[in-house]
């Protein structure tokens, strides 16, 4: 991972990234998930994002608290690209579990 990419489950952090990069929370909402929870994205201007949804899958705005109480339940953390430009935030981001965070970090250190 190279040094302008971050890991964080700071809720401050995030949010200040994603309003930063002119970004909105959104939940996921697909009717083919069945049982399965609601996920997470964030929205940015411009139709470029929305190639990245499923025909069946909606992006539906929702609320700062509402979007970290799922974030929370997932045991989600947020990687992401630390810098001042970005052409495409879309694909500066991601969600994964934290289980895998222990890997991730044991891994850089190897690297460094």
């Amino acid at each position: 991972m190279d040094k302008k990419t971050k890991i964080t489950i700071n809720h401050a952090e995030i949010r200040d990234w994603v309003e930063k990069h002119q970004g909105q929370p959104a939940v996921i909402d697909s009717p083919e998930a069945g049982s399965e929870p609601i996920g997470i994205r964030i929205d940015f201007p411009g139709d470029t994002d929305e190639v990245l949804l499923a025909e069946t899958q909606e992006s539906k705005p929702v609320s700062w608290e509402d979007f970290f109480k799922i974030f929370e339940d997932k045991q989600l953390a947020f990687i992401y690209q630390d810098k001042d430009y970005l052409p495409d935030p879309t694909l500066a981001y991601k969600f994964i579990n934290r289980d895998i965070l222990s890997t991730l970090v044991d891994t850089n250190k190897a690297n460094d």
